[in-house]
């Protein structure tokens, strides 16, 4: 028993739960129930530590009690190997934590992850655009030297995008140096056209753009001696759908290596070879190669810079699909809060050239470039989440002005900050 006292002075020291008791207070069942939990783990019962848990977790009578309650389930669930269910009530405790309470239960949380071979994220936004169609900047395009009015479906359309995802990693095994994983991917997207697109185009409806895609893929990494960062062999599988219809089938394989010459810097080399099947267009094959290498640094402030550059060509039984394209991107992120908030910063220049183009003798030829801020706003959090808010702007300009773009997202979200 002496460890169960202990327990509870612990709790009561850390988030000033009383466990002098009253019949006339309500703090008693209170205390019996929290009492009993501690104990129930100290023999190894976690299924009963779990209930006289929950039951003090119901009969808590403010936020401090709370944590301290749903810390203990969560213990016991972690005890018995029921690591998704501890991060469950770790964030539970999280949402009810002041402050002062919330580092060590982060560490909590870092440390159940740890052990879990599950990992879930869920992804959801709100995400208002100028261009939900990937439509033309203008209303009329010059081919071949003749004017050409475009349709109201092929003009940049408003809306709003509403999207869902969920990413899932299971660990199969894991040694040492070494790590396997299986992984799930599953997303969809849709819109919404606002008054002015529908007016615009009033035959065209916003699931006419609506997106999904199903992912399986297998991931293993490996430290091997003489390396400073692990290797990557990953295989992914899937399948897209575009306006309700199946689109692409694909496989793809890839490799990483990284190397960390110290704490602060990673550096990565990383190549990808994908077979790729347009359904929509007669089952016709592509294949993509990508190679590319990235830098990561965390800087002296804490803040964390990271540039990217990745060279791709596409080869296709479509000579209008063939292109060749190189881009580079840069991500840089505030350590300090800006405004209170987590900002980050990033940017993305891509060069397109195909050969091969019906619209106009010498190809075609695009630059795009995009800029966006995400903004975390981590004062606001709700079982450990955050909203956040994004806003990215884009550009394409082509030597065919059929291909030029212009769009503007404002994305609203939710991000977990464990």
């Amino acid at each position: 028993m002496g460890l169960v006292i202990r327990i509870i002075l612990i709790l009561a020291m850390t988030f000033g739960v009383t466990t002098t008791a009253r019949a006339d207070d309500g703090v008693a069942p209170y205390t019996t129930a929290l009492s009993r939990a501690a104990y129930e783990i100290s023999i190894g019962n976690f299924p009963a530590a779990v209930r006289s848990g929950r039951a003090a977790f119901a009969l808590a009578r403010n936020d401090n009690e709370q944590v301290g309650a749903a810390r203990l389930v969560a213990s016991a669930h972690f005890r018995a190997g029921h690591y998704s269910r501890a991060e469950w009530w770790l964030r539970r405790a999280l949402h009810n934590a002041d402050d002062s309470a919330l580092p060590i239960l982060g560490q909590e949380f870092n440390a159940v992850r740890q052990k879990n071979p599950l990992r879930l994220r869920l992804n959801f936004s709100l995400a208002p655009s100028g261009n939900i169609n990937n439509g033309s900047a203008s209303q009329t395009v010059t081919i071949w030297d003749l004017p050409f009015v475009l349709n109201p479906d092929a003009r940049a359309l408003s809306g709003v995008e509403m999207a869902l995802g969920v990413d899932a990693i299971y660990n199969i095994a894991r040694g040492r140096d070494f790590a396997t994983d299986l992984g799930v991917i599953l997303f969809g997207r849709t819109y919404e056209l606002s008054p002015s697109a529908r007016k615009t185009a009033p035959g065209v409806s916003g699931s006419d753009y609506g997106f999904a895609a199903a992912e399986v893929s297998i991931r293993h990494t490996r430290r091997f001696s003489g390396t400073s960062g692990p290797s990557v062999f990953a295989l992914h599988i899937g399948k897209n759908w575009y306006g309700g219809a199946p689109y692409t089938n694909y496989q793809r394989a890839r490799f990483s290596q990284e190397f960390r010459p110290d704490n602060a810097t990673a550096w990565q080399i990383f190549s990808s070879l994908e077979h790729q099947i347009s359904i929509r267009d007669a089952n016709t094959p592509s294949r993509i190669f990508a190679l590319g290498t990235s830098f990561t640094r965390k800087l002296g402030n804490g803040d964390g810079l990271r540039v990217s550059l990745q060279a791709q060509q596409t080869t296709s039984g479509d000579p209008a699909k063939e292109y060749s394209a190189l881009k580079s991107n840069l991500h840089y992120g505030f350590a300090r809060p800006i405004l209170g908030n987590g900002l980050s910063l990033s940017a993305t220049l891509e060069a397109r050239d195909y050969e091969y183009s019906v619209y106009d003798p010498s190809g075609r030829q695009d630059l795009s470039l995009s800029a966006g801020a995400n903004m975390v706003f981590t004062n606001t959090s709700y079982f450990g989440f955050s909203p956040s808010l994004s806003i990215e702007t884009s550009t394409t300009r082509s030597n065919i002005d059929l291909f030029d773009r212009r769009s503007v997202a404002v994305r609203m979200g939710v991000q977990s900050n464990f």
